[in-house]
């Protein structure tokens, strides 16, 4: 990259990290609130958790058509354009009198929030190359984790003193200074453009979705992740029903467990420049594993113990933030650039879905009892472990 470009990218990074934090506080900013919710719309717990789901599922709906437009017609127009309405949208999910309004509110926010996630990767990969691309992304997924940590923690202060809809209304906001940031700041990125053809995104799918490597790496952090949010949407029940906790001290246990996210993910940069992304990769993987053993053992011996339970979700958050950004440049590595619009598409695409399910049957399972919620962080852990081990094969026999 030139020295120009260095300057451009001096202030477009920061610019996307705002943008995706924003993205970020729709899935859990109201989190604490859930129980709030419950006697607010005067419903069960299940519909205010579908809520969260709901988010997930709008996103999905444009996801697929987001990176392959941008591919054609730019990032800029269309990041600035679905921020807007993201802004909008936000402001009004928080007018809706009935948790029914709110989960079709919250399906049209997803749809408006994807283009900020899906696209600051692509803007990325425009105009990054080589390890700069894991290193950039790794402050993305700082972002994204630190996101994690601040989001739940402001929403249970805003839990506390007022009431859930301030949590939107603060989220339009910032969505809204970011779409003003991004229309007099951001640059297009995407400078080998192509007609949009409905045949070539056809076969670029066909051939990102066939890739098997692709697909279970993809697959690894976004089990993972799925299992952390729905171990925050459940477990705020459990540290306030079963623990007595308040959402304020929700929120600062939540804060706590993303920050180790936060900080492995930072400290992965430096391991990544010096020893590459497959080292990176290992190294979180033992610290999750580690992490998901000592959640199983906790819900055995210490299930009453908040300090307990958070100190193993550390654990689990730090060896997911360490090997993120690795797993996100590996998936654009396997294809060209032109192609990276609808590479982003793709593992967001996977990435909304999967998160969807497991929110999903965590909900349905969850029962006041914490074995399910240390059974599902297992679960998905050593699964992931799985598909690494065979990602490692598939590579060794391609050599």
């Amino acid at each position: 990259m030139d020295q120009a470009q260095d300057i451009k990218f001096s202030y477009i990074l920061p610019l996307l990290m705002f943008v995706v934090m924003c993205c970020v506080f729709s899935i859990d900013i109201y989190i604490p609130s859930l129980p709030q919710m419950v006697s607010f719309f005067a419903t069960t717990q299940e519909k205010v958790q579908f809520t969260i789901t709901a988010g997930l599922i709008g996103s999905t709906i444009l996801t697929v058509f987001i990176g392959p437009l941008s591919d054609a017609f730019g990032r800029r127009r269309l990041i600035i354009f679905f921020q807007f309405c993201f802004a909008f949208i936000t402001y009004l999910a928080s007018l809706a009198t009935s948790v029914e309004m709110l989960i079709v509110a919250r399906v049209f926010q997803g749809m408006s929030n994807v283009a900020g996630m899906v696209l600051s990767f692509a803007i990325i990969s425009d105009v990054s190359h080589g390890k700069s691309v894991a290193i950039r992304f790794s402050y993305i997924t700082t972002t994204i984790t630190t996101s994690l940590v601040l989001a739940p923690f402001i929403g249970g202060i805003l839990a506390t003193y007022n009431d859930w809809r301030y949590c939107f209304w603060l989220l339009s906001l910032m969505s809204f200074i970011s779409a003003l940031l991004l229309y007099f700041l951001l640059p297009e990125t995407n400078k080998i453009r192509k007609p949009f053809s409905v045949l070539t995104t056809t076969k670029n799918y066909q051939k990102i979705f066939t890739h098997k490597i692709f697909l279970m790496i993809v697959f690894i952090p976004s089990i993972m992740i799925g299992a952390h949010i729905a171990f925050t949407a459940s477990s705020s029940f459990y540290y306030k029903e079963v623990l007595n906790i308040s959402p304020f001290g929700f929120g600062i246990y939540q804060a706590i467990i993303m920050s180790s996210n936060s900080v492995f993910n930072y400290i992965s940069s430096f391991v990544i420049h010096r020893w590459g992304e497959k080292r990176t990769i290992e190294i979180g993987m033992g610290i999750t594993v580690v992490g998901a053993i000592v959640f199983l053992i906790i819900t055995f011996v210490l299930p009453f113990s908040a300090i307990a339970i958070t100190s193993a979700m550390v654990l689990c958050s730090g060896g997911l933030g360490f090997m993120l950004s690795s797993l996100s440049a590996e998936c654009f590595s396997l294809f060209s650039k032109d192609a990276s619009g609808a590479t982003s598409s793709a593992m967001s695409l996977i990435r909304g879905i999967v998160f969807a399910l497991i929110l999903s049957v965590t909900s349905v399972l969850y029962d006041g009892e914490l074995i399910v919620l240390s059974g599902c962080i297992a679960v998905v852990t050593f699964l992931s472990l799985f598909l690494y081990l065979f990602v490692l094969k598939l590579k060794r026999n391609q050599t």
